[in-house]
């Protein structure tokens, strides 16, 4: 059973960006129809009407951004915003550089070039750690996103400040050497499919419950577990207040999840690292 009562944010004070990147200049980069969706899907849950955690104007949608500084100026209008919950979402490529490290793929990327063409996820992480929100979710839908699960930067006076309220979360598709899937005929990938069958669960989980319902659907799909990282009192926090509605004409078998079992936390089940794929 849940241990605690999940804590809501303040959607006044909270600010979500979400970015996704489907379609790509270069033909070494496969479309992903499923990004679109994605992100229309989850902006519905998150701004839902009744059961939403955010207004509509505080969740933005970045759709096939093709250079850093889209990116950059929404990732830093929200981190100057966000007071409560900072949310950043991607959907799309997980590309390695040559050294190993994260990039997001943007529209424009070059997988030759990937240094200088995508966006360093330790480029995003250092921002969600730096910004003055109390919570600050990172949640990367992309190949090799366990890569992220790394702390985030924390600034020594946020938390000297909030030393019972702020915290980070990163919560990741997949692990640092595994791809990210996408089914074909499929409306959403197969994380994201998982993540909002979580939110249409008849009571508010918790992000460590999430975690635990989407790595109970992979795990029985037979794909690669998703990882996880908290640090501070972050792991109880809700994304929506109540079950939010399937998309309009999209039954739960669309999106590949092949039960809606509400799972529950393990009790001593540790918060700063994820199990082991």
């Amino acid at each position: 059973m849940r241990q605690s009562a999940p804590r809501f944010p303040d959607g006044a004070a909270s600010r979500a960006v979400l970015i996704g990147c489907g379609d790509f200049d270069d033909i070494d980069l496969p479309a992903i129809p499923a990004v679109k969706p994605n992100l229309t899907d989850l902006h519905s849950a998150l701004t839902h009407r009744t059961h939403g955690i955010l207004p509509p104007e505080h969740c933005r949608v970045l759709a096939d951004p093709a250079d850093h500084r889209s990116v950059g100026m929404a990732l830093a209008q929200a981190a100057r915003e966000a007071e409560d919950l900072l949310l950043v979402y991607y959907t799309g490529h997980g590309l390695l550089d040559e050294d190993g490290l994260l990039h997001l793929a943007l529209s424009s990327t070059d997988p030759g070039h990937v240094g200088f063409t995508g966006v360093p996820a330790d480029l995003v992480k250092r921002h969600l750690g730096r910004a003055r929100a109390r919570l600050r979710v990172l949640v990367p839908d992309c190949c090799f996103s366990g890569r992220a699960v790394a702390a985030m930067t924390e600034s020594g006076s946020l938390l000297t400040a909030q030393p019972d309220l702020s915290g980070t979360y990163t919560l990741t598709s997949t692990t640092a050497t595994a791809p990210s899937h996408a089914r074909p005929g499929q409306r959403h990938t197969a994380f994201t499919a998982a993540l909002l069958d979580a939110l249409e669960q008849p009571q508010p989980l918790a992000l460590d419950d999430i975690h635990q319902h989407i790595d109970t659907v992979l795990q029985g799909m037979g794909l690669p577990r998703p990882q996880r990282r908290s640090v501070n009192a972050a792991g109880d926090l809700a994304l929506v207040r109540g079950p939010v509605q399937p998309h309009a004409g999209t039954p739960a078998r669309g999106r590949s999840v092949s039960a809606s079992r509400r799972p529950t936390r393990r009790p001593g089940a540790a918060v700063t690292s994820s199990r082991p794929s």
